[in-house]
């Protein structure tokens, strides 16, 4: 009788040791996911305030422009983005507007687009038109082991004086200008993204604005976003998107077209930034 007690206790003692060693492995294991949970709202924390801080960086809002309606839009794709716009006022007539695609995305694109943009508003002058800009631009690039990749970049000058826009184009999205009766001109005169040669060389070209036409400048992740069913927007859909609201005020221009674009995707998954800007003629 005493062996069967003894074997007994000796069987409970082993269940109580096999819980126990479940117990600390759970634990183990809850205080793993607190650390986990730590680590995220802490990473959290630190993401809220780079985004901050790149709200800071880019244009709030376009500044006004005397007989011309000039509207941006910008979603991200996660907290930060590479996506980079900017404007450049040399005078009363004329305006420098750039809109760039850092290769990337998160928290390491959007710190080369800070470097990007400081480099941009040393090299940006009056004197340079968007060709010379581009060169001097893409050799810095090519030089800098920050940035270290190439950008694609869209520069223009509008110069509501003669009514024109003189633009380049280095291996980004061609932009587009839609006239008032409807037809579409893709602007992709240019040359290679910066920075991917050594010494390049970029064309450019003047376009006319007439009362009511309309120039879109947007990185490639509005014209690839994609809906439930596959289809991807282009720049025939984006047409299509612009030319239906030709007649809507500028007041609710913005508004109208984002509500659309995020329609246009919804129940998909944003894989890249969008940024559009758009002017108008008045």
């Amino acid at each position: 009788k005493l062996q069967t007690k003894n074997k007994e206790l000796e069987t409970q003692n082993n269940t109580i040791e096999a819980h126990l060693y479940e117990l600390e492995q759970k634990n183990m294991t809850i205080q793993a996911q607190l650390e986990d949970l730590k680590h995220k709202a802490a990473i959290d924390k630190e993401l809220d305030m780079a985004k901050d801080i790149q709200k800071n960086i880019l244009p709030q809002e376009p500044p006004p422009i005397r007989g011309y309606h000039m509207d941006q839009l910008f979603i991200p794709a996660k907290q930060v983005s590479g996506d980079y716009y900017d404007y450049f006022p040399f005078s009363a007539t004329k305006i420098g507007i750039v809109v760039a695609d850092i290769v990337g995305k998160g928290i390491p694109a959007s710190l080369m687009m800070i470097a990007f943009k400081g480099l941009m508003h040393r090299i940006a002058t009056p004197d340079m038109g968007p060709s010379q800009t581009l060169s001097v631009l893409s050799d810095s690039i090519f030089l800098n082991k920050i940035l270290g990749k190439y950008v694609p970049i869209i520069y223009g000058i509008l110069d509501i004086k003669a009514n024109t826009f003189t633009y380049s184009n280095a291996g980004h999205e061609p932009g587009v200008l839609l006239t008032a009766n409807g037809a579409l001109k893709e602007l992709n005169t240019g040359g290679f993204p910066l920075g991917m040669y050594e010494t390049q060389f970029y064309e450019e070209e003047v376009i006319q604005i007439e009362i009511s036409d309309r120039i879109l400048l947007f990185t490639d992740g509005l014209t690839d976003i994609k809906s439930q069913s596959g289809n991807q927007l282009g720049i025939k859909g984006l047409k299509i998107l612009m030319q239906a609201h030709i007649d809507t005020p500028d007041n609710l221009f913005k508004s109208t077209v984002r509500s659309q674009i995020i329609a246009y995707f919804k129940g998909v998954d944003q894989v890249d930034d969008i940024t559009l800007v758009s002017l108008r003629r008045k």
